[in-house]
């Protein structure tokens, strides 16, 4: 299902176009990619959670819809982590080339290293703390994957005012919603455990109030749409797409 780049788009290194067909190839692809990135790292405790992760979390699936109609192009993942979403959207052909950002310099090292594995990915790791230091480079799709709701309001605020300053084309936001009851209160308990066992991005477990998210992303020219991303488990994620209008 990987696609080539095409030299006639307007934007370096946006793919000409990742188009499942079916329900069909999404499940293929998400037999098949996981093990491919996972195998790239190394250390067994790494390559299980990579492709664990790869696997069974529902957000897999929504990015390759998502960039059914288009490729991601050009991508800024924020609190990258290991690369473990860039490095599967380049490895399924959503997106041509892809910046990393995080700091957490063990990690940047573990997804520079797995791109670097033959065949190389497209991926460029920078370490940065983002709730410091927001300033952004400019990409054509901004990735904010599990990122905001770990920051403290003001950092949300900074740091989305700088992705909104960087997408040429289109951000993507996951964040946990606050109101959908039982589920909500799961997962906030999880990325609670989760940030004594294992920090990753902050210190903190504020999740934004989506509405509040999507207006701010409508007032500066992006249509925005919220799509439940639970699916199979038992938490509340949420996706935000929002593409400039």
């Amino acid at each position: 299902m990987a696609i080539q780049e095409d030299a006639t788009c307007g934007s370096p290194g946006l793919p000409r176009r990742f188009a499942p067909r079916n329900d069909e190839e999404i499940k293929s692809a998400l037999e098949t990619i996981p093990a491919l990135v996972a195998r790239r790292y190394a250390g067994r405790w790494v390559r299980g959670f990579v492709g664990g992760k790869l696997r069974r979390d529902p957000l897999a699936a929504m990015l390759l819809r998502l960039a059914e109609a288009e490729g991601f192009g050009h991508a800024l993942d924020l609190g990258c982590g290991r690369g473990h979403w860039g490095l599967f959207l380049l490895a399924a052909g959503a997106a041509g080339r892809v910046t990393g950002i995080d700091r957490n310099a063990a990690h940047l090292a573990q997804a520079s290293d797995a791109a670097a594995a033959p065949p190389a990915l497209a991926f460029a790791g920078q370490r940065r703390d983002l709730a410091a230091e927001p300033a952004l480079p400019e990409a054509d799709t901004v990735l904010l994957l599990d990122v905001l709701y770990q920051l403290a309001p003001d950092a949300q605020a900074r740091l989305l005012d700088a992705a909104m300053r960087a997408a040429r084309r289109r951000i993507v936001i996951r964040t946990a919603d606050p109101a959908q009851g039982l589920r909500s209160a799961l997962t906030a308990a999880y990325e609670r455990v989760a940030l004594v066992v294992s920090p990753h991005s902050g210190d903190r477990v504020a999740p934004p109030d989506p509405a509040h998210l999507a207006a701010r992303l409508r007032r500066a020219g992006f249509a925005t749409a919220a799509l439940p991303c639970w699916r199979g488990t038992p938490f509340a994620n949420l996706v935000l797409d929002a593409r400039r209008a």
